[in-house]
């Protein structure tokens, strides 16, 4: 982290990020101000409300990523296979597979800021993987009579699950 240094007070910042009211460009910030709008106090608002936690902002653009990717990888194996139950059995596979390996990787890599962490895991990969869709798959392929189908995407899940989730956590330490 960096610190800087003003008249006011010690104000720190995450290596290579600029306070947000100076990344405004400067026409939004000449806009702002014709428009009788003080961006300076917006921020400081928003600073107020956040508590100065970009962490955050972190965690809901991850948020915003991982659901995104978990959609699009879910809807392209779905129009590849024709079975709907697969796209969340891929994506339930690859996130416990990440979420092993990430874990490796934070924990040997005490240089990661808190920001970097939250984003991947709390934001990513908690919105990527689908656990409650999963349950509820298996529940209406059981209450469809499908039972067979329920018992291979709850065991299925499971074990391979546990098995990604294991892959992960060797490759991870490997990799470190």
């Amino acid at each position: 982290m960096h610190y800087k240094q003003n008249n006011k007070e010690s104000k720190t910042y995450v290596q290579g990020l600029r306070p947000f009211g100076s990344t405004l460009p400067r026409g939004i910030r000449s806009i702002l101000k014709k428009s009788g709008y003080n961006y300076s106090e917006i921020i400081s608002k928003w600073n107020i409300l956040v508590g100065k936690d970009m962490n955050l902002i972190g965690i809901a653009l991850g948020g915003a990523f991982g659901a995104l990717s978990r959609y699009f990888l879910d809807r392209g194996i779905v129009n590849w296979t024709g079975e709907p139950i697969i796209g969340t059995f891929a994506v339930n596979m690859i996130g416990s597979f990440l979420l092993g390996f990430l874990i490796v990787m934070i924990g040997n890599r005490t240089e990661w800021s808190s920001l970097i962490k939250d984003t991947l895991t709390i934001g990513v990969l908690a919105s990527f993987t689908t656990f409650s869709t999963f349950t509820v798959a298996s529940i209406h392929l059981w209450q469809s009579g499908d039972y067979s189908k329920a018992l291979y995407n709850l065991g299925g899940s499971i074990i391979i699950g546990l098995f990604a989730a294991w892959l992960g956590l060797t490759v991870g330490n490997q990799v470190s």
